[in-house]
């Protein structure tokens, strides 16, 4: 795995352009894509990531299996009675698992490391999906790329076919924050995918959705929503229907799916498989002492997102915005490529690792809003 320099800033402007890829520069104008350098893979190494990948989903279902009917498991990951109790029957029910994603650290050494699985809210999807194949066709055609190079992002394709097995009598909703940036690109996407799927896709900005006095979910022209695939936060969404409970409809992802987006989970996870090579030690505050005094840790609020309120300390120095308050402490690795702290991702679709990578990368060892996306490519 190494950072390759293909192209001058901007040649892949027009492209952005033609593909209204709105999310490769954020708000203020910082770009998101990486428009100079990419990330060349040799097979083996891709092998690897998905092999780390099936291994930590066998990992978490078996967790969730162990602890999800334990009385005490859903409160302590901060979920009320009434949505454990639902997300224990959307587990027992057995509904499927559209898309999620893992990210993964890779050492220098090769080693691969789980960071966290998203789903809550979930993004990347059109940059991993759609684009990126795109600039992969446009580099290849212009000689910058090797003609045997090849990507992993058939993600668009292997969506198509999980959202086929969805209720083809429903309009599918997608749920997406027009005033998002990126929020956009991946309902486009999605919408795009579950069209080809065969299904009545409506692409549906949060501000136009309203709650009637039943607490049901209806769109800008007063329809019903009963089938979502959901791009907002599971928080949103409680706080639209409050007073009321979450509204009963057929929701993908399903409601089981917060336990894994659920970052306190992943403590539960380490201590469930501690011996599985692709997870990092990770304890939250009743297992302090656990912590190792020196050592560097990742404090991370259970559900913070895009790397908001990640600290790095040690142990004996816990952030202060955690003093008294709910935190997950995960060992920091060495996950450096060159001077970049990268994230390589893999997609999860209908409950099994596809051939979906995305790479972003940052300065600092944290990925947050302020990363670049790095394209990729594999050679053998």
């Amino acid at each position: 795995m190494r950072i390759v320099t293909v192209a001058e800033y901007g040649e892949i402007t027009p492209l952005l352009e033609r593909e209204r890829f709105t999310s490769a520069f954020s708000e203020d104008g910082m770009p998101y894509w990486c428009h100079e350098d990419c990330i060349e893979f040799r097979q083996a190494e891709v092998d690897r990531l998905m092999a780390a990948a099936e291994s930590v989903y066998g990992a978490m279902r078996d967790a969730l299996q162990a602890h999800i009917a334990h009385p005490d498991f859903l409160r302590r990951l901060g979920f009320d009675e009434l949505t454990g109790q639902r997300i224990l029957q959307s587990h027992q029910r057995g509904e499927r698992s559209l898309h999620g994603r893992f990210d993964f650290g890779v050492s220098p050494d090769g080693s691969i490391k789980l960071f966290e699985y998203n789903g809550d809210p979930l993004g990347m999807q059109f940059a991993s999906g759609h684009f990126q194949p795109l600039w992969l066709d446009e580099m290849k055609r212009s000689g910058r790329l090797p003609p045997g190079a090849r990507q992993y992002a058939a993600l668009q394709s292997h969506l198509v076919r999980a959202m086929a097995r969805l209720d083809p009598g429903l309009p599918l909703h997608v749920l997406y924050e027009d005033a998002d940036y990126g929020s956009e690109c991946n309902a486009r996407f999605l919408a795009n995918a579950a069209c080809a799927a065969g299904l009545d896709a409506r692409k549906t900005d949060c501000a136009t959705v309203r709650v009637d006095s039943r607490g049901r979910l209806r769109d800008c022209d007063g329809e019903r929503i009963q089938q979502v695939v959901n791009l907002m936060s599971w928080r949103w969404i409680e706080s639209l229907a409050s007073p009321h409970p979450l509204p009963e409809l057929k929701w993908h992802d399903p409601l089981w799916t917060r336990v894994f987006a659920n970052k306190a989970f992943l403590p539960f996870l380490w201590r469930h498989a501690p011996d599985n090579p692709h997870l990092l030690p990770t304890f939250g505050p009743e297992e302090r002492s656990s912590l190792q005094a020196g050592r560097l840790y990742a404090f991370k609020s259970p559900l913070g997102i895009i790397g908001r309120a990640v600290s790095i300390a040690r142990p004996e120095e816990v952030p202060q915005r955690y003093v008294g308050a709910d935190w997950i402490a995960q060992e920091v690795m060495d996950a450096s490529v060159e001077d970049w702290f990268m994230t390589v991702s893999v997609w999860i679709v209908d409950g099994r690792p596809v051939p979906g990578l995305g790479v972003r990368g940052t300065r600092y060892p944290v990925n947050d809003e302020g990363c670049y996306f790095f394209p990729h490519y594999i050679v053998d």
